[in-house]
């Protein structure tokens, strides 16, 4: 009975092996250990049967070095009307950088992808224009993305993307940059890689997509808060000992 029992267990987790594959969340190291790679999967309980995968690498060096300067385009930055980086402050200045790729789509046609970060940690932002330069190509990613169990779509088929922007005044919290498709990703299709760089490891945050409504969302790396400076620290407690003191009195 307890073997039959256990043949039973392995038959269920073998016909739901795509579910438990689409969601790749392995815990963040501390200290942060380089490559940290994972993939998510963007849903809403409102939409059963409707997702949007991410592949998503964290890494501590550019791995994109195979890719042309000319490709790589930052987003708008809405508060300055320039973009948000350079290549210097990408190849050079930046110690960590973030990855993602959106695929799998058995969702509406996807219309934009927001990812929520505090735009103080954020030194440049963007995407590869290039059809090719598929994160687990490791032609163009020095570090692919590979992982044994993750979803890959069936035939790759990549959508552009049209346009990025920056904007620092975010919204709901701090949700500050926005990658717009060409006209929208459509399901079996496949994103060009999008990508943040900055000083800050990462945590994991609430991020959504845009395909139908209710929005589709999981949680995702992105830069973590920067520690407070000292003197803010100080200020903090100098604050709270002047209440203490007074509630005391």
């Amino acid at each position: 009975m307890k073997v039959f029992k256990i043949l039973v267990f392995l038959l269920i987790l073998l016909f739901n092996l795509p579910v438990f594959a689409s969601r790749i969340m392995p815990p963040i190291p501390d200290p942060f250990v380089s490559p940290f790679m994972g993939q998510a999967e963007l849903t809403n309980p409102a939409r059963p049967g409707e997702s949007v995968t991410c592949d998503w690498i964290v890494v501590t060096s550019d791995i994109s070095l195979a890719i042309p300067d000319t490709d790589i385009v930052f987003a708008l930055d809405l508060s300055t009307g320039l973009p948000k980086g350079t290549i210097t402050e990408y190849r050079t200045v930046s110690q960590y950088y973030y990855f993602y790729q959106l695929e799998n789509f058995s969702a509406n046609f996807a219309t934009g992808f927001t990812l929520n970060v505090n735009p103080n940690t954020v030194l440049t932002a963007g995407y590869f224009n290039c059809t090719v330069c598929d994160l687990d190509n490791p032609a163009f990613f020095s570090i692919p993305h590979i992982l044994v169990i993750e979803d890959e779509p069936v035939p790759d088929i990549k959508c552009a993307i049209t346009s990025s922007t920056f904007d620092p005044g975010g919204s709901a919290p701090n949700q500050s940059i926005s990658f717009i498709p060409g006209g929208a990703f459509s399901p079996g299709c496949e994103s060009f890689t999008f990508f943040i760089t900055c000083l800050e490891p990462p945590e994991y945050k609430i991020n959504s997509i845009l395909a139908g409504a209710p929005a589709l969302a999981d949680s995702l790396p992105v830069p973590r808060n920067p520690v407070p400076e000292p003197a803010s620290i100080i200020l903090l407690l100098v604050s709270l000992s002047g209440f203490i003191w007074k509630k005391a009195r």
